[in-house]
């Protein structure tokens, strides 16, 4: 947790001075579990809903090019029914999975229509805080004798998921000018993740999010430098 704070201060610190629109947003989310390349015997999922909190820093300028940066925190949940394995064996996972994550995104590529709608694209990293488990994973083998087993993942002492991910992300936001350099800003996100979910069972169990969120952004005036004569 420590070093989660620290990354996010040092992240802070560095963008904070280069911005020129600083948005907080709040919304709701909704995960969709699913086996990237359906290798599992058995995956079945059932979307669930979360929340989100974030803030961004808009029009980051470079010396090539201007970019958006994020952070959120990702309250986010799925029910997952995995098996993997045949007749001589298997493992299953059957959960109700809670994650809350910490994100750093950049999107390096923005596009703007009339200074109104706004469209990003970028890279999201995403680091995992606490999660919640409800649910077992059971595995057995044939033999003389036959061996299996059961763990209940109620008392949180077995990890599930991983500890970091990334994931590409999609924005579409509409500003709606307010006064004094505040607007208004109805937006929807798509996060399409690119690494997997678990790490205790051998499932390549990816998350596709989608957000409706409501911003308040705000300008912030930059003086550029004039050049000495």
């Amino acid at each position: 947790m420590k070093k989660h704070i620290a990354v996010l201060v040092l992240f802070v610190s560095l963008t904070t001075i280069r911005a020129q629109r600083q948005e907080f947003t709040i919304g709701v989310n909704r995960n969709h579990f699913y086996d990237f390349h359906e290798k599992a015997k058995v995956f079945e999922s059932k979307d669930q809903y979360g929340i989100s909190l974030g803030w961004s820093l808009d029009n980051m300028e470079t010396k090539k090019f201007s970019y958006r940066a994020t952070i959120k925190l990702d309250r986010y949940q799925g029910n997952v029914n995995i098996f993997n394995g045949g007749l001589g064996g298997g493992v299953t996972l059957d959960a109700d999975i809670t994650k809350n994550m910490m994100a750093i995104g950049l999107y390096p590529l923005n596009f703007s229509i009339n200074s109104l709608l706004a469209f990003n694209f970028g890279v999201e990293i995403n680091a995992l805080i606490l999660e919640t488990v409800k649910g077992h994973y059971s595995y057995w083998q044939g033999g003389s004798p036959p061996i299996s087993s059961y763990k209940s993942l109620d008392d949180g002492a077995t990890k599930v998921s991983n500890s970091f991910g990334v994931g590409l992300n999609a924005r579409v936001a509409y500003y709606i000018p307010l006064q004094k350099g505040w607007s208004l800003v109805p937006q929807y996100q798509i996060f399409a993740g690119m690494t997997d979910e678990f790490k205790i069972i051998q499932s390549e169990t990816r998350s596709i999010r989608h957000y409706l969120a409501i911003g308040f952004a705000k300008k912030r005036h930059v003086k550029k430098a004039v050049p000495p004569k």
